[in-house]
């Protein structure tokens, strides 16, 4: 993984991004511009920070549309979406100071390995399906939210237009990314 991505240690910080969610669940996603704010947003506070955006082959494209809307991020940024295997994203998860995630297979593997996150929740409970270990959950709790269940076979189309994910602001994503980043390791 160190060699596929070229990583050399050299005094900064992983952070991994996680912009999707899965192709079932689009109500899952936090828009990936938003990302690319916070984003943008803790490089201007740290410098020594490098960001990893994972997800899968059918996901590199929008990942890289997503990195040409801030070139500033993008000359820190790696795409992995498609890039690693599975041992290798737990490898990097297991290295990275924050995952800053969609609620997603990829964050409860970080959440096995105790990596310190940011999950982001509104069609499905936190309650039930969050990360355990050091995170932080963002969660609107919305009248409609949760709406995804095995009751329906979390196939359920938002008439809100995902609402409960569209409610979580840049600025509660920042604070809580910069809190964990500030927090021992």
């Amino acid at each position: 993984m160190e060699r596929k991505l070229n990583l050399a240690f050299n005094g900064f910080r992983i952070v991994a991004v996680n912009t999707n969610a899965g192709p079932t669940s689009l109500e899952r996603r936090w828009e990936p511009d938003r990302f690319m704010e916070v984003a943008a947003a803790i490089l201007h506070r740290r410098r020594n920070v490098r960001f990893f955006f994972t997800g899968s082959a059918d996901e590199h494209a929008y990942v890289e549309a997503a990195l040409r809307h801030s070139p500033k991020v993008q000359s820190h940024a790696v795409n992995c979406a498609g890039l690693l295997t599975l041992g290798e994203l737990i490898a990097l998860l297991e290295r990275s100071s924050l995952f800053l995630t969609n609620d997603s297979g990829p964050m409860h593997i970080a959440s096995s390995v105790g990596t310190p996150m940011v999950a982001l929740f509104g069609p499905e409970s936190p309650q039930f399906y969050g990360p355990v270990g050091p995170s932080r959950v963002l969660y609107k709790d919305i009248s409609c939210s949760p709406c995804l269940s095995m009751y329906n076979a979390k196939l359920f189309e938002c008439p809100y237009n995902a609402r409960c994910m569209k409610e979580i602001s840049t600025d509660e994503v920042l604070e809580a990314a910069l809190a964990v980043l500030s927090s021992p390791q």
